[in-house]
């Protein structure tokens, strides 16, 4: 079969140890992602968070974390519906949840550009 299986099962008939492995990846990886994004941050962005202080770091590093979250379940259902393997779901969703945190950046710029232009 090509396509994904979508009448398996529901996800609440997913054990929650899988859901806590899918959320200890999607943490690790947007921790990482968190990391390169201060690391990578250009000079307006590092005054930003100067003045904004200790709440907009806490601030900033609960949205990646949440983004997180929210794209590796995400990713988890897309995997499971295709019978794609643990170990395999598992690298995907971390490195999944590592890029959200830059799509969302991405498409930040893109917008205020967009809106700046108008």
């Amino acid at each position: 079969m090509l396509g994904p299986d979508l009448n398996d099962k529901a996800p609440s008939a997913v054990n929650w140890i899988t859901y806590l492995w899918v959320w200890v990846m999607s943490a690790l990886g947007s921790i990482v992602g968190h990391v390169d994004k201060v690391r990578r941050e250009t000079e307006r962005r590092k005054e930003e968070r100067r003045k904004g202080g200790f709440r907009y770091m806490i601030i900033d590093f609960v949205a990646d974390l949440v983004t997180g979250f929210f794209v590796g379940i995400t990713i988890f259902f897309i995997l499971d519906a295709y019978h794609v393997n643990s170990l395999m779901s598992a690298a995907i969703i971390g490195m999944s949840a590592n890029m959200s945190g830059k799509m969302l950046d991405f498409l930040r710029v893109y917008v205020a550009k967009k809106l700046g232009a108008l």
